[in-house]
Order: C-alpha cells, then sequence, then structure tokens
C-alpha cells in the first residue's frame, strides 16, 4: 500500500479515481478534538476524536468492520488499529506538539478505540506526553496536519480544545488558523490549538 494510502484508503480510491489529475489536493477529510491534560509537572496527555468524512467511512468500514453499528465489537477496533491506523506511527500520527516553543516528538498513542456515529468513523486516543513545564508560565501548542495534504485535518467548530487539569492551575486555550504553510498542494492553512498556564 502507497504512503498516500498511510491511513489505509483502499484499492477503491484508486478505482474511484481519486488522484490521477491532480495527486496532492485532499482525498480524506478529518475533524478533530483535542483534550490536553495538565498536572502540577506540566502536560501528561492528548487525547484526541477524529471523526472522518462519510467517504472514506464506508471504504474503512467495508474492508475492515463486519458490522458496522454504532457499537463496533472488539475484534472490527483491533482490525482497524492494525490495518487502518497503526502505519501512521511512521509520521507521528500526524500530531505536532510544542512545549514553550520546543518540539515534543510523538513516539506512541495508548488507549486507541472506535466507533460509527451519524455514518461518521471516530477514532478516539491519546498521546502521553513526558514534558516537564517550567514552574512560571508555560505554553503548549498542538497541531495536527499532513503536510502531504493528502489528508486535511480540521477543528471541529464545537469543543474544539478541552482542558482536564490539576487543581491549582489555570489554563486558557485558544484556536486559530495558521496561514501559509507549507503542502505538497502549496501554501495551505491548518488550525492550531494554543494553551497557556502559570503554576
Amino acid at each position: 500500500m502507497a504512503r498516500r494510502c498511510v491511513l489505509a484508503l483502499t484499492a477503491l480510491v484508486l478505482a474511484l479515481g481519486w488522484g490521477r489529475a491532480a495527486p496532492a489536493h485532499p482525498h480524506v477529510f478529518v475533524t478533530y478534538q483535542v483534550t490536553a491534560r495538565i498536572g502540577a509537572d506540566g502536560p501528561s496527555a492528548l487525547t484526541f476524536s477524529w471523526a472522518f468524512d462519510a467517504m472514506y467511512s464506508a471504504l474503512v468500514t467495508g474492508d475492515y468492520v463486519n458490522e458496522a453499528g454504532p457499537t463496533l465489537s472488539p475484534v472490527d477496533i483491533e482490525r482497524l488499529r492494525d490495518k487502518a491506523f497503526a502505519n501512521a506511527a511512521k509520521y507521528h500520527y500526524f500530531v505536532e506538539v510544542w512545549l514553550n516553543r520546543k518540539p515534543i516528538e510523538v513516539a506512541e498513542v495508548t488507549g486507541f478505540t472506535a466507533a460509527m456515529r451519524d455514518d461518521r468513523l471516530i477514532y478516539e486516543f491519546t498521546v502521553p506526553l513526558a514534558a516537564p513545564a517550567a514552574r512560571g508560565a508555560n505554553e503548549l501548542v498542538v497541531v495536527v496536519f499532513d503536510p502531504e495534504y493528502y489528508v486535511e485535518f480540521s477543528l471541529a467548530k464545537a469543543h474544539p480544545a478541552t482542558v482536564d487539569a490539576a487543581d491549582g492551575i489555570a489554563v486558557k486555550c485558544i484556536t486559530y488558523t495558521d496561514q501559509d504553510v507549507p503542502s505538497e498542494l502549496g501554501p495551505v492553512v491548518r488550525d492550531v490549538v494554543r494553551c497557556t498556564w502559570r503554576r
């Protein structure tokens, strides 16, 4: 399966003619939410929810899900994880994180699960973070982005970013659009989550 099938698009993608005339425009669309867990020593984890577009959802569930009801079986979830998600590890799950302007490498995820909601496939998973924060002001920046722009990631309009913070930590998160980001398509925009807090 080619790099552009990193999220397990099947041969049906090419059969539908996608990518032949304009190989660098997005064919998969993901709306996502993120929850930042911030403890007394700094951020400990990011939990993501990815909602795929209906067409991609139908392709993937048709290949890897025996019965696509609202509640997927443990066997179906395991198959989705192994066949349609695990390969994204090569690309750090498309997640970019900075703490106080220093990058944090995303090397693993935990707690993967999947479900169907309104004909859309939903992935949920957690990115553990082990990055002690400063004692004063801190900044956490999170981006989900595919530089090949085969997958377009967009923050959800409702509750795009939430925080689960320890007592005594006041966190403020904002979202904004980063303009003119390089991609294979040319300059594009991407959504950014920025959280600040002080211990």
